[in-house]
């Protein structure tokens, strides 16, 4: 029992001894916390000084430039919102493989070039030899070698050889017609009748046709009736078919008298399908209240265009 008391005193001495070691531990401690506080206070104050100071010294603009100049995160928040889509179908089978494709290189274009060329001067020499020469067709006239023109058959350039009277509101049709003597007039077939001033389509096609008529009035009736002019009194040329200029399709031109003098001149022109021995030929309404004059001298062509 005795040293069990024994220990029981030991151990008492020895906390209280610790007591007093931590007791003058935590004095010192105490002290330490103390100076590092006051050290951190002082090292805040500095830091705290020195940021007033530098605000004070900061510009608008140099404010300004770090606002521009800071990280832009915003793309990353974009990213961040962005839904994921959600991944398609899986890709299906792969298909057989097609069939090779021909092998064209410039060789091979150039080896037909060449062969071409070859047979092309073969037959043009076998044409030489044999003194075989394309004939032109029917129609065609040879200038040269290889250039054919065709041959006009049907045309005719013809002028009035004396003046017509058409009485007022009357119609007259062009006739008694002759080559002109001077150079450049011309007849071809055997289509226009010139005493009647009719042309008869010897075939079938389109024929273009035309006309320049210049007509005159009396100069003291023009003067005298000058006031009295009416806008509806004009005059008509017409190359009509078949003498029918109202049933049938017709070239025709209106001159008002309204803005004429006492000389001029109308032109009419076009196209015509005429069948075979069908004629035209020009006729000239007048409705004015005065009697009008085709000079001589006036003109009536036609050619066939084709079939």
């Amino acid at each position: 029992m005795r040293w069990i008391l024994v220990l029981l005193l030991v151990w008492a001495l020895g906390g209280r001894s610790q007591l007093c070691v931590g007791g003058r531990g935590k004095g010192r401690r105490r002290q330490k916390d103390v100076q590092i506080t006051e050290l951190l206070n002082a090292t805040l104050t500095s830091t705290e000084e020195r940021k007033i100071t530098e605000l004070h010294a900061l510009d608008p603009q140099g404010s300004w430039r770090d606002f521009v100049n800071r990280p832009d995160d915003s793309l990353q928040r974009r990213c961040r919102n962005k839904k994921k889509t959600l991944p398609g179908p899986p890709p299906g089978p792969r298909g057989p493989p097609g069939l090779p494709g021909a092998a064209v290189t410039q060789s091979v274009l150039l080896q037909e070039f060449k062969q071409m060329i070859r047979e092309a001067t073969q037959r043009r020499e076998l044409a030489v030899e044999g003194g075989i020469s394309p004939t032109p067709s029917a129609g065609l006239v040879a200038l040269g070698d290889t250039m054919y023109l065709r041959r006009i058959e049907e045309a005719f350039h013809c002028k009035l050889k004396q003046p017509i009277i058409v009485e007022k509101r009357g119609m007259a049709e062009m006739h008694n017609f002759q080559i002109p003597m001077a150079k450049g007039g011309f007849v071809r077939g055997a289509g226009l009748d010139l005493s009647s001033g009719r042309f008869t389509a010897p075939l079938t096609g389109i024929y273009q046709l035309s006309t320049n008529l210049h007509i005159s009035r009396d100069q003291s009736e023009t003067l005298r009736s000058r006031g009295q002019l009416r806008p509806q009194e004009h005059v008509l040329v017409h190359i009509c078919l078949e003498s029918l200029c109202n049933r049938h399709i017709s070239l025709e031109m209106v001159a008002s008298l309204e803005a004429k003098g006492h000389f001029f001149t109308v032109c009419v022109h076009g196209l015509l399908e005429l069948q075979v021995g069908q004629y035209v030929s020009v006729f000239v309404v007048n409705e004015s209240a005065s009697p009008i004059t085709v000079q001589a001298g006036s003109d009536f062509t036609g050619l066939l265009l084709g079939l």
